[in-house]
């Protein structure tokens, strides 16, 4: 991941998830407008050439096929951000480690519990390390966003782009304070 320059940018991420997240949701839409208006069209035929039919139904299955492709794109930017967001927590403060934090997101029903874990978690550990200085809840938006995943996943998604701006802010500020931190250690103090 560190080969990966974008990675460490929060803004090009995030813009990435969005675009990726936005054709996830408007392909799959305009392949069942084009999948009615294709239907509409075999029925006012005649249908004298059925090879026509199945061309046309072969060709909007494939059209849907590929929409799936930038949701997948989309799962991969959002894992890539919740693993920076935890990179910039302290070590001592994580429980678990990074590959586990989001690999076991993948676990089939397991996941609907380790959502609690990855992101709620990383949301309470934005809180302790901002305390009073920020004043937004980041907690609370990811344990509704854990609930939703579980009762309205549909409703998850839509937020989880609002708790995404939310968190990339606050990792953006985080990665400032981590780098003057460390152009103040490293500047010379002249006693030599």
């Amino acid at each position: 991941m560190e080969k990966l320059p974008f990675t460490k940018d929060f803004n090009k991420l995030y813009a990435a998830y969005c675009i990726s997240f936005g054709l996830g949701i408007v392909l799959p839409i305009l392949t069942v407008i084009f999948m009615i208006l294709t239907f509409i069209a075999l029925g006012a035929k005649p249908n004298p050439q059925m090879s026509e039919a199945a061309l046309a139904i072969s060709a909007v299955i494939m059209f849907g096929l590929v929409a799936w492709i930038p949701l997948i794109i989309s799962i991969v930017f959002f894992c890539i951000m919740l693993y920076r967001f935890w990179e910039l927590v302290p070590i001592q403060n994580r429980k678990h480690g990074l590959g586990a934090l989001i690999g076991f997101l993948f676990i089939p029903w397991f996941n609907l519990y380790w959502n609690f874990v990855a992101i709620w978690g990383v949301g309470k550990e934005y809180n302790r390390m901002f305390g009073e200085k920020k004043k937004e809840a980041f907690d609370v938006l990811s344990l509704v966003i854990c609930i939703c995943l579980i009762v309205a996943p549909a409703i998850s998604y839509i937020l989880l782009i609002f708790w995404l701006y939310q968190m990339k802010n606050a990792a953006i500020i985080l990665q400032q304070k981590a780098l003057d931190h460390n152009e103040h250690e490293n500047i010379p103090c002249g006693c030599e």
